[in-house]
């Protein structure tokens, strides 16, 4: 509909000013125009005040797909203003539902976990059709998963998903694929994941850019699933679209700029998100940023360890209130290499509660003896470092062949590495062997 009123009214300022709703419709937001209308703007159309409302909303997306956060819970206030005499209940879900999203990307998680119990009930209580009733559950569902994913609450997290997954609409399938697939990650089922990753791109084609779903695919680039080609396709668009380098492509630029080894050029980027993450407050940037830059700062074998102590300190510091761990997995190699390298001086200067969100995330990234590999992988370990065969592990540990080969893919994968020769040497530097 909003196409055919652009094509009979070309140039109405009103049909334009509707034009950025399609965003809110699931239409992938890298192939619109990024712009919002100022409340001066608005004021000055011919139209109701549920429709400028509407349009308050729509700038609010584009704000929180900017990182405009302040602007974004502005825009949403102004909206909710406007709609107070009518109570439209679509505007009312959707600008609340919108801020639960906002909190969440800014880390602030007790918050949104707060504003989604009671979107809830407001789902019961409007007179919304059956139908709709449901879309807006899965909705609910798909967005609360989310967040219990980065408190790696991972028991929630299946619960809402299942209840999640009869959904319609392509929009609500993407989300739910994209869910699903972190789950996966987060679940140490890489294959699995990826599965769903190439599902996603094959079926989902509002979302074919990159830059829309960065916050998925670098799992994909952890776990050694991406190509060259991919990594530099993404680079390109991230350069051909300004409006869209925000914190969540500068993250997954700066790590395959670290997999690429232009350790420079990764720190460089990741230090201005930082700047910016912190100024804003920004919990959840800041605990990403802080635990990439020292993995970068460990590959470059930065002997700083007051910097590097002081970066994890301050992850832990921005991360324990609200439970955000998810970042944790994703960097738990790093944790291993901190665990090994410091032990309990790594912390003995945090106050308790940062000690204790220290134990637990060690708790979901390694096993007992502080390392992520199985009792099985360590067998296969030790027999690459003394030299033996697929056919002689198989021989010496009674499996087959087949099976040898699935424990050194994942060994490779979990210690990110390509060879023999470097396996045995990150398993040293590592204590592993």
């Amino acid at each position: 509909m909003i196409d055919l009123l652009e094509k009979e009214y070309p140039h109405a300022k009103e049909i334009k000013a509707v034009e950025g709703l399609k965003i809110l419709l699931g239409i992938d937001p890298s192939s619109m125009k990024q712009t919002t209308i100022t409340r001066a703007e608005i004021d000055r159309l011919k139209l109701n005040q549920t429709s400028k409302a509407f349009i308050l909303l729509k700038n609010a997306t584009v704000h929180y797909f900017q990182d405009q956060f302040g602007e974004a819970i502005q825009s949403i206030n102004l909206s909710n203003q406007l709609n107070e005499e009518d109570q439209n209940p679509f505007l009312t879900y959707f600008n609340f539902t919108l801020l639960a999203q906002l909190y969440e990307e800014m880390g602030e998680l007790s918050k949104a976990l707060a504003l989604l119990r009671k979107i809830k009930d407001w789902i019961r209580l409007f007179q919304f059709s059956p139908s709709m009733q449901k879309n807006y559950f899965i909705n609910f569902y798909i967005t609360i998963t989310g967040i219990y994913l980065k408190q790696f609450k991972m028991e929630k997290a299946a619960n809402t998903l299942k209840k999640a997954s009869n959904q319609e609409s392509e929009h609500l399938q993407a989300a739910y694929l994209y869910n699903q697939a972190e789950f996966l990650y987060l679940s140490n089922q890489p294959e699995s994941a990826f599965k769903i990753v190439q599902q996603f791109e094959h079926e989902m084609s509002n979302y074919a850019n990159s830059l829309v779903k960065s916050g998925l695919i670098k799992y994909c680039l952890k776990n050694n699933q991406l190509s060259k080609q991919y990594q530099d396709s993404f680079i390109n668009s991230y350069h051909e679209n300004p409006s869209f380098q925000n914190m969540n492509n500068q993250l997954f630029y700066s790590l395959i700029l670290l997999k690429q080894q232009d350790y420079r050029a990764a720190l460089t980027m990741v230090d201005h998100l930082l700047i910016n993450s912190r100024r804003n407050k920004l919990l959840l940037k800041t605990v990403e940023g802080t635990l990439l830059k020292i993995t970068i700062l460990l590959e470059m074998n930065s002997s700083d360890e007051r910097l590097i102590k002081n970066l994890y300190g301050e992850s832990l510091y921005y991360a324990c209130e609200n439970t955000i761990k998810a970042p944790f997995y994703l960097y738990k190699e790093t944790l291993v290499t901190l665990h090994h390298s410091y032990g309990t001086h790594l912390i003995e200067k945090l106050d308790p509660k940062e000690q204790q969100f220290h134990k637990e995330v060690l708790l979901i990234c390694c096993d007992d003896s502080g390392t992520m590999l199985t009792a099985r992988e360590k067998e296969v370990l030790m027999e690459i470092a003394n030299g033996a065969t697929n056919k002689e592990m198989a021989q010496s540990l009674f499996i087959s062949e087949a099976t040898v080969k699935t424990h050194i893919l994942n060994i490779y994968r979990k210690l990110e590495v390509n060879s023999r020769i470097t396996v045995v040497e990150k398993a040293r530097e590592l204590n592993l062997l």
